[in-house]
């Protein structure tokens, strides 16, 4: 795993793609929704958010918004997403907040154990703490 320390997060993204070709259409679909439900409960969230010393809310909501421009903008049928779409959603500056996404989505979605790949996808993603929560 000590490797996996010189993947870029781009690299990642595309490993991700690579491990559940057949989840991403619907991680993509819930990680739109979750962007919009961010973006129109803003007022709401940045009241109740609790980790202002760690990231403050409107960075966090202007992620939100980077990543549903950049699902619209770039949101194409399976068989067409490309290395570039993937490294776009890892970047440096969204990594963050999709991986925390991510993170989310396979606690809600268990039938994920039942994948050889999952943990290989943890390991990748998570191999480090993210976010405190």
């Amino acid at each position: 795993m000590k490797a996996l320390r010189n993947f870029s997060n781009e690299d990642k993204g595309t490993l991700l793609f690579n491990l559940f070709p057949d989840l991403m259409p619907e991680l993509l679909q819930k990680l739109a929704l979750h962007c919009q439900d961010i973006i129109e409960r803003q007022e709401e969230l940045s009241i109740s958010w609790k980790f202002p010393d760690y990231i403050p809310f409107y960075y966090w909501l202007g992620l939100a918004y980077d990543v549903a421009i950049l699902i619209e903008e770039r949101h194409v049928r399976l068989e067409n997403l490309v290395q570039e779409f993937a490294a776009g959603l890892f970047n440096e500056r969204l990594y963050m907040f999709v991986a925390d996404f991510i993170q989310r989505l396979s606690i809600a979605l268990l039938d994920l154990w039942n994948y050889p790949q999952y943990n290989v996808a943890v390991k990748l993603l998570f191999y480090q703490k993210i976010l405190p929560w």
